[in-house]
């Protein structure tokens, strides 16, 4: 019997993100003990900007997945659609270059500025030096999108997985004798996120030089069309951004470095339930998109009574492993350091793995099919709610009052939204149909 194509790629990305996880707990301890605990906080919160500079692409990646998958179902070639969305993005990364050059004091002072023991032109550097390794790793994204509506996603979860056995091995050899916080600092960032840049850019080239024998790839209508999907695509992650990516900005300014360091461990001990999940979501996204284009909805509904069973199974399995093995982690990434994982924590983070499950299915059905005015209405509110709800917690109460509002905001919008919208837009297409013929 022939495995499913996701099924290989959701496998392929367990595999390497099991990698991932394991070099990234090994990099706390490692870090730990090179930066302290206030390095290591900074380092953490500067690392939680690489979700942001990933929407450097404006939409671009998703939107070339996209348009490939349609392509591909209709046995079409594709070569201009990725030499269209190369030349789209370089101006997009000159201006993003000019912005960094521009804004970094700025930023890097609303960032760091509750660091005392940095002055501002040390944050400045570190928010400099930062930004721009994110920026070219964001170009590899082009290249996995590529591989993944190809099926060939397995390709995309390997070189991430390679490009952190690479960044903890500079990581494990970078020396220090703890008298400049601020170059250790730094020196942490390249060793750890370069590899991951130079590997993004060689995949991107690889892609995409042997399509440049291509003629007339630079099509208007096919420019435009990747455009303007894009923005689409771009809107909604930066409204997702500001639901999902806050917490660290939120913990900047409202903790003390202590609990910002905790939640990053156990964010990352619940991130490999989110990823397990969410890895199998992309490899069904090129899936779903087909199926689309082709009408075939019932596929849609057969993944989400299976799926979604699935995911709520290894969060609950995986939850109760993390509540029995606490005491062993904390141990192993830091000894002596006097962090725990508290029970309320555990429920909370447990429980908003269960509510990403749910929603982040339906945001991938509309998603694959093109429909993006439903998360375009909810993301909105959700993110005000997020941002708002993420302070007064973590003002009020602490780690467990910022985890309550990060759910808050999923409960009262898109958890019952994007549901009901994948189910009246089926309906709406299914009737539009049935008309026509």
């Amino acid at each position: 019997m022939r495995v499913p194509t996701h099924i290989i790629v959701a496998a392929s990305a367990w595999g390497s993100r099991l990698v991932s996880i394991f070099i990234q707990f090994y990099s706390i301890k490692i870090l730990l003990d090179l930066l302290g605990t206030e390095g290591y906080a900074v380092f953490t919160v500067i690392g939680s900007l690489v979700g942001w500079f990933l929407l450097a692409d404006f939409g671009l990646g998703n939107s070339l997945q996209n348009q490939i998958s349609y392509r591909r179902a209709n046995h079409q070639e594709y070569q201009d659609l990725v030499l269209s969305a190369v030349i789209a993005i370089i101006p997009i990364f000159i201006l993003f270059i000019i912005l960094i050059l521009t804004l970094s004091p700025y930023i890097s002072e609303f960032l760091l500025g509750g660091f005392d023991f940095l002055n501002n032109n040390q944050r400045s550097n570190i928010f400099k030096v930062a930004s721009f390794i994110f920026l070219t790793t964001s170009i590899g994204n082009l290249a996995y999108k590529i591989w993944f509506s190809e099926h060939k996603g397995w390709v995309s979860n390997i070189i991430p997985a390679l490009s952190s056995i690479v960044g903890l091995v500079f990581l494990m050899r970078l020396p220090s004798d703890g008298s400049n916080i601020s170059e250790d600092i730094i020196f942490s960032i390249y060793c750890f996120y370069i590899p991951a840049a130079f590997f993004g850019v060689i995949s991107t080239l690889f892609k995409v030089i042997p399509y440049l024998k291509c003629k007339n790839f630079l099509n208007k209508l096919t420019l435009y069309t990747l455009i303007k999907n894009g923005g689409g695509f771009f809107l909604f992650s930066v409204l997702s951004a500001l639901v999902l990516q806050v917490d660290y900005i939120v913990m900047s300014q409202t903790l003390v470095e202590r609990d910002l360091v905790t939640y990053n461990i156990m964010s990352k001990t619940f991130g490999l339930i989110n990823f397990i999940y969410a890895a199998l979501l992309q490899s069904l996204w090129p899936v779903c998109a087909e199926a689309s284009s082709k009408l075939r909805f019932d596929n849609f509904y057969k993944i989400e009574k299976k799926y979604i069973s699935f995911g709520f199974i290894i969060v609950i399995a995986s939850s109760f492993v993390i509540f029995l093995l606490k005491d062993f982690i904390v141990n192993i990434l830091a000894p002596g350091k006097d962090f725990y994982f508290p029970i309320s924590l555990i429920i909370l983070f447990s429980f908003y793995q269960v509510v990403r499950v749910w929603t982040d299915t339906y945001a991938m059905f509309l998603m694959s099919i093109g429909k993006l005015k439903p998360l375009w209405i909810s993301v909105p509110f959700q993110a005000v709610l997020s941002g708002s709800l993420q302070w007064v917690g973590a003002v009020n109460y602490g780690l467990v009052g910022l985890l309550c509002g990060l759910i808050a905001s999923f409960l009262i919008t898109v958890s019952w939204w994007l549901p009901f919208s994948f189910r009246s837009t089926v309906d709406r297409i299914v009737k539009d149909k049935r008309l026509d013929e």
